[in-house]
């Protein structure tokens, strides 16, 4: 009967350590899964990162030459302005210049 404890003990040991070895492996693989994960996202992150920095850039580009259209718009009006003004000074009515006159 001893040889049968004493094997009956070695099994149990033994399927202890099996399902010890398999709580370990599946840490190990749940780990390596989650590294992945993280390693994926990292590198989606970095393509995002990429196409953002490229609309950033395309963006600023449109930002000034919006302000380059702005301010060529503002000096055409500024112009325009001077123009009417002198026309309608040169154009005034002949009864204004000669009320003015006296």
């Amino acid at each position: 009967m001893d040889d049968d404890m004493a094997v009956d003990q070695a099994v149990k040991r033994l399927n202890e350590a099996l399902n010890a070895l398999d709580a370990a492996l599946e840490i190990r693989l749940s780990s390596e899964r989650q590294h992945g994960s993280v390693a994926e996202q990292v590198q989606a992150f970095s393509l995002d990162r990429a196409r953002l920095a490229g609309e950033l850039d395309g963006a600023q580009c449109r930002v000034r030459a919006l302000k380059d259209a702005n301010r060529e718009a503002a000096r055409r009006l500024d112009e325009a302005m001077v123009t009417i003004r002198s026309i309608i000074l040169t154009h005034e009515h002949p009864e204004q210049r000669v009320a003015g006159n006296n």
